[in-house]
Formats: structure tokens, C-alpha cells, sequence
């Protein structure tokens, strides 16, 4: 049986990543949402996700974006000395360096799942803002819980059936972040597959792998759908409405634009479905 999750990440980041979500669910090309819980747009995007049942959600798990939900007092090691979480890059060079507390992240993981859990919402699964769940001490914390709780975690494996971009000095350290992936994800190996750890089993993202927003198309995810192999299958989404407050938030405002332009405009799901692909969410997995 081969099975395709459609996820779409950032949702609460701003009002026009909700209604881009929510938009492309309607048309049938996004089947769950990963919720960040202490951004500006959070409490319009539970509201979203209440009034449309059938998008399942998720936590979207963040430490390198915005301010924590626990007292930065407690939590030296995650925040700067504005009490701001470092960026991607400064936490994992800390997270390289041992100097990532392992209480910290418990804290700051169970604060953001209280918060979640008080809006009353079903928690499909946990994944992360930028792949950091991947990262000691991380991927205990956040694999325990998940375990513990029967919750799917995502695990994002490397696939390069669309890896079609022409090798540029400044897609370097894309590939070097891919490696880095497939490392993680091979040192934490016994805790995936010997724990009881519920997750997909491939995973795809175009935005990976196409070098230029505008040559995103319907094509790709066709291609994807048609290259799907037996099991669970994810396909990370951005879509969102660009503008100036998400410009602010992540440097893939144009990528996200464009996902948008293109899953709002055939239905993913009705694809599935002619090629016997069950469209699920993570809530189907748990």
C-alpha cells in the first residue's frame, strides 16, 4: 500500500501562510498543517484549524525562531541575551558543542505542547521548525515523548528523485545540509527503528531541490506521486501568501508563493486517487 501525507509547515507563522494552508487543503493538495505555537499568527491559525476539522495538525516544534513560552530564565542555554531563541545557525553550532541542555529542551518542548494542548486541538504528530529535532540532545527528548504518547514523529530522509538543479558554489552547503540529515538521521538509527517510534517512511520536499521558485510546477509533484514507493510517504510543503511579515520570518517567502500558486490550483488528492495512493494525514497513523 502506498500512502502520501501532505504536510504543509509554518502554520501560525503569519495570516497569509493560515489562509494559504487552509486554501490548499480545500482544493485537496494539503492533508495535515504543523502548527508553531508561539508566533504572531498562532491563536488565527487555531482558529482556522477548529473551524476545518479534517486538516490534521500538528506541532511544529521551534527553537530558532521568536521568543520561548518558557521563562527565558529557565532555559539559558536555548535563548540569547535578549531572551530571543539563537538563529538555525548559532543553535546548531551550540548543539554541535555540547552546550544544548537536555532539561531545557524538556521544558521548552512540554511548555509548547501545554499551550497546544490547552486550544483543545488533536496533536497528529510533532516535527520542527528547520529540521532541528534531529540534533543531540533533541532527538531523545523530543523521540521519548513521542513514544511515551504513541505520537508520529517526522523523520526527514533525503530523496533525490527531483534533484534536477545544476551544481552551483552557493547550492554547497544545501548538499552539506543534506549530509548532515542523512548522518543525524543515521546516528539516531536504533532509537527510529528499535524504539516502537511511529513515523513516515520517505520523505520528499521540492523546495529541496528545485534552484529557482518559478520553475516550480504541477509536474514535480506528479513526478513524485508517480515515484512513490510502498509504505508512508511525506511531501513537505510551504505554501503561504508572501509579504513583507513573512519576509521578515525565512528567506523561502518566494519558494512559499509559489507552492501556493501551484497546490491551489489541482487537488492532489483526486491525483492519489487515480493512481491508488491513499491521501491520508498523520492522525491515520496514531
Amino acid at each position: 500500500m502506498k500512502r502520501l501525507i501532505v504536510s504543509a509547515d509554518d502554520f501560525g507563522f503569519t495570516e497569509g501562510v493560515n489562509q494559504a494552508i487552509l486554501e490548499c487543503y480545500k482544493k485537496g493538495s494539503v492533508s495535515n498543517a504543523s502548527l508553531a505555537v508561539n508566533m504572531d499568527a498562532t491563536e488565527n491559525a487555531i482558529l482556522l484549524a477548529k473551524q476545518n476539522p479534517g486538516l490534521g495538525v500538528g506541532l511544529h516544534f521551534n527553537l530558532t525562531l521568536g521568543k520561548p513560552l518558557t521563562d527565558p530564565k529557565l532555559i539559558p542555554s536555548l535563548v540569547n541575551c535578549n531572551g530571543l531563541f539563537y538563529n538555525r545557525k548559532e543553535f546548531e553550532n551550540r548543539s554541535i558543542f555540547g552546550l544544548i541542555r537536555y532539561k531545557d529542551v524538556e521544558k521548552e518542548l512540554l511548555a509548547q505542547i501545554k499551550y497546544y494542548l490547552n486550544f483543545n486541538l488533536t496533536m497528529t504528530h510533532i516535527d520542527s521548525h528547520q529540521h532541528i529535532h534531529l540534533l543531540p540532545p533533541l532527538f531523545t527528548v523530543i523521540s521519548n515523548y513521542c513514544i511515551q504518547n504513541s505520537i508520529p514523529l517526522r523523520i526527514p530522509y533525503n530523496n533525490y528523485i527531483l534533484n534536477i538543479q545544476i551544481p552551483q558554489l552557493k547550492d554547497l552547503t544545501k548538499l552539506l545540509r543534506r549530509s548532515l540529515l542523512t548522518l543525524l538521521i543515521y546516528f539516531n538509527r536504533s532509537q527510529i527503528f528499535n524504539k516502537c517510534l511511529i513515523s513516515n517512511d520517505h520523505f520528499y520536499c521540492i523546495a529541496d531541490f528545485i534552484p529557482h521558485q518559478k520553475l516550480i510546477n504541477i509536474e514535480h509533484y506528479i513526478k513524485i506521486i508517480d515515484s512513490l514507493k510502498s509504505g508512508v510517504s511525506e511531501l513537505m510543503t510551504h505554501p503561504a501568501i508572501a509579504d513583507d511579515n513573512l519576509r521578515k520570518l525565512n528567506r523561502i517567502s518566494e519558494i512559499s508563493q509559489q507552492e501556493y500558486n501551484v497546490l491551489s490550483s489541482f487537488s492532489l488528492k483526486s491525483e492519489c486517487q487515480k493512481r491508488g495512493v491513499e491521501f491520508i494525514s498523520y492522525g491515520n497513523l496514531s
